[in-house]
């Protein structure tokens, strides 16, 4: 009985997250736009903030809080990528 509410609880969690990650793709695609250049990376920035924001997920008072969150998540991902960018193609 236990395990069954505990499994509900986490269901109900994953299906919030996946709401609130996909009401914010747009605004998490625009700003990793304007960090990277290349599509694919644009993609990878926004698949490894999904990762990282999935396993530290919370709730907050607001959907602005929220974004705000996600945001900050996906710009340090996109600058890890920014950053190896460049320091690959240094001489």
């Amino acid at each position: 009985m236990e395990d069954s509410i505990v499994a509900n609880v986490l269901s109900v969690a994953d299906i919030e997250f996946e709401s609130s990650f996909t009401r914010s793709h747009k605004v998490l695609r625009f700003i990793a736009r304007r960090v990277l250049e290349e599509e694919s990376d644009v993609e990878a920035a926004i698949r490894n903030s999904k990762v990282t924001a999935s396993y530290q997920f919370r709730r907050f008072d607001s959907e602005g809080e929220l974004r705000q969150w996600l945001l900050r998540i996906l710009i340090d991902e996109a600058l890890i990528i920014r950053r190896r960018q460049i320091t690959f193609t240094r001489p």
